[in-house]
């Protein structure tokens, strides 16, 4: 969440979830005059879509041992519509993002993800809150209908 307190850009970042320790002490170190964290242990699914929904940049991290697995918050924030910034590494995830023009950055790419978020805030407007995803197609290739479809069609083929 962006505002503006005495002329000046104020950032609320809201981290909700189980933490590994590091991205625990990452999150301390990012707090500043002009930037607000709050940090929320886990939520039940219902409170943290509201979160999810109020939010205009959307933070997906991975651990670099997790390339290959697909977390269902990918999809949520694809539903979304909003802006995403993902630190993940390459694999499943940051392939479907690309799909959908999303550039993956790298735990180390500090230079990347800051130009990210200087982008974001440079574009961001109380009046501009429409979804970035117009590919509504590419959207339903990833439905929970579609995907069992194309997997009771590959268990035929074993057949």
């Amino acid at each position: 969440t962006k505002y503006i307190q005495n002329n000046s850009i104020r950032i609320k970042c809201i981290f909700i979830g189980n933490k590994e320790p590091d991205y625990q002490k990452m999150i301390t170190e990012f707090k500043s005059e002009f930037i607000e964290i709050v940090d929320i242990d886990h939520l039940p699914r219902h409170q943290a879509l509201r979160y999810l929904f109020g939010s205009d940049l959307l933070y997906m991290v991975l651990d670099e041992d997790r390339g290959e697995v697909i977390p269902a918050k990918t999809f949520e924030y694809l539903y979304s519509g909003k802006e995403i910034l993902p630190v993940i590494p390459d694999g499943e995830v940051s392939l479907i993002l690309k799909e959908f023009g999303f550039q993956s950055f790298t735990h180390s790419d500090l230079d990347g993800i800051k130009r990210k978020v200087e982008k974001c805030l440079n574009t961001f407007t109380d009046s501009k809150k429409t979804s970035i995803i117009s590919n509504t197609a590419l959207l339903q290739k990833f439905e929970r209908k579609n995907l069992t479809s194309q997997l009771a069609k590959l268990f035929d083929q074993l057949n």
